[in-house]
């Protein structure tokens, strides 16, 4: 039997998530400020028969002229079978922007600094357009995948990277490998809170 776990009803804010654009002569980084990330909600790791066990880490926290903040998400098979996770537009963790679509989740290969809007602010010009593909992660008994994630601003804001909390989230579907074909036995939302401030350097 699939189960299915809302994100909405499994972290503890409630109602709708604040965010803060404030004015757009607001830069990420200067001589006395700078801007920073922080994850202040986590949902728990699914109820499955599948021991997988999910993080979120701050990997960089502060933006600065060398680049944006940056977290990391993981997935970890704990102590099950081997089981195949998949999700869409990439592996681990496919949530690309926040729900409102007012920050973006890219990798360092899914963006360069010709597509920021300006030199102090990491914050997209454009739209960068996916494919939506479905990816998977392999797990094997006690394997663990992960991966990096720049916090950037999403090209239909006016300023920098906005501040505020925003909630990022994916859909996973859980797999058995099989010879005669893959069989779905699972699936679950998963996410956090990613909370972005202004801090004195």
């Amino acid at each position: 039997m699939l189960s299915s776990i809302s994100l909405g009803g499994i972290l503890s804010l409630s109602g709708c998530i604040d965010s803060l654009n404030l004015n757009s002569n607001r830069k990420d980084f200067n001589s006395e400020e700078q801007i920073s990330v922080s994850i202040s909600d986590i949902a728990p790791n699914p109820e499955s028969r599948y021991n997988l066990q999910f993080t979120v880490d701050i990997k960089k926290q502060t933006a600065d002229i060398d680049g944006p903040p940056v977290i990391s998400v993981s997935v970890e098979n704990i102590d099950g079978p081997k089981v195949i996770l998949m999700g869409t537009t990439r592996a681990v963790f496919g949530g690309e922007t926040d729900t409102e679509n007012n920050i973006a989740l890219l990798t360092r290969d899914e963006w360069n600094k010709n597509q920021m809007k300006n030199n102090q602010c990491w914050n997209l010009e454009k739209e960068i357009p996916r494919s939506g593909t479905q990816y998977e992660t392999v797990l094997n008994d006690g394997e663990k995948s992960n991966i990096d994630l720049d916090v950037i601003g999403s090209s239909n804001m006016d300023g920098c990277i906005p501040l505020g909390k925003y909630r990022f989230e994916t859909n996973y579907s859980v797999y058995l490998p099989d010879k005669s074909g893959n069989q779905l036995v699972d699936e679950f939302t998963w996410g956090f809170i990613l909370e972005t401030t202004m801090v004195d350097k």
